[in-house]
């Protein structure tokens, strides 16, 4: 939906009004009475608005154009009305619309002669940790919108074909009984992968804002004189990369 709107503060309420876009586009004429010759100035805020979680990945730029209407060549008894020539400005670019998502790098696990990796990944959405003391807000209100999703992780190591996706079985968020969500989702290497033998790194793409991610590498021999352990936090990447990143691609 897009609504348009009156002068500031340019809230919702009397003066804005939706419309739903065809083919992608909104057209809509703006009637004023005002007397233009003192140099009225015209405020159209456009609003875009959509139901929660519905919002489609918008790589390229939305644009919003405007001119005086109307346009062309009026003939015949309406030849009194006003007419303007067609604007040949550029649209503004105004927003693009990115996923709400995390890519988490846990660089390196393995369950290799007797060792092994536990991950844990925790959606941090419903902490409260903005605002804290905050006599504008109230404390107790994250950054983001408290949600629930899944993550998907993927393997890369040491084997000619590597280990299938693994999809963590019960969603990541809010706690509920019903549906077994909790916070944090907590396996082991081989339990996700399957695999024995496994040396590598492992990419989650949790499809919500605020993951973090933790790992906990442990030798089967722990308590032992010779045992080790030893434990990382993942690390926060982006969800894309240039071809130049990092340096020269052969």
């Amino acid at each position: 939906m897009v609504g348009i709107g009156g002068a500031p503060p340019f809230t919702s309420g009397p003066g804005v009004f939706g419309f739903t876009p065809t083919a992608g586009t909104v057209t809509a004429t703006y009637v004023t009475t005002a007397n233009t010759s003192t140099g009225t100035t015209f405020y159209l805020p456009v609003f875009l608005t959509v139901s929660g979680g519905a919002a489609p990945v918008q790589s390229t730029a939305l644009t919003a154009a405007l001119s005086y209407a109307p346009t062309a060549t009026v003939t015949g008894p309406t030849s009194l009305i006003p007419t303007f020539a067609a604007s040949t400005a550029a649209p503004l670019s105004t927003i693009t619309v990115t996923a709400c998502t995390t890519t988490l790098l846990f660089p390196y696990v393995t369950n290799v002669a007797g060792f092994e990796t536990g991950i844990a990944i925790s959606n941090t959405t419903t902490d409260n940790l903005k605002n804290v003391g905050s006599t504008s807000t109230p404390a107790g209100t994250n950054s983001a919108s408290a949600s629930t999703g899944t993550c998907i992780l993927n393997f890369y190591g040491n084997t000619a074909t590597q280990p299938p996706a693994f999809l963590t079985p019960v969603p990541l968020g809010v706690y509920s009984a019903s549906t077994g969500a909790a916070p944090v989702y907590a396996n082991t290497l081989t339990g996700m992968s399957g695999a024995t033998g496994f040396s590598g790194y492992v990419i989650a793409s949790c499809n919500f804002v605020d993951a973090h991610g933790f790992a906990f590498i442990v030798d089967g021999t722990l308590g032992q004189p010779n045992g080790l352990a030893e434990g990382y936090l993942a690390l926060v990447t982006a969800n894309s990369r240039g071809s130049a990143e990092g340096g020269l691609n052969n």
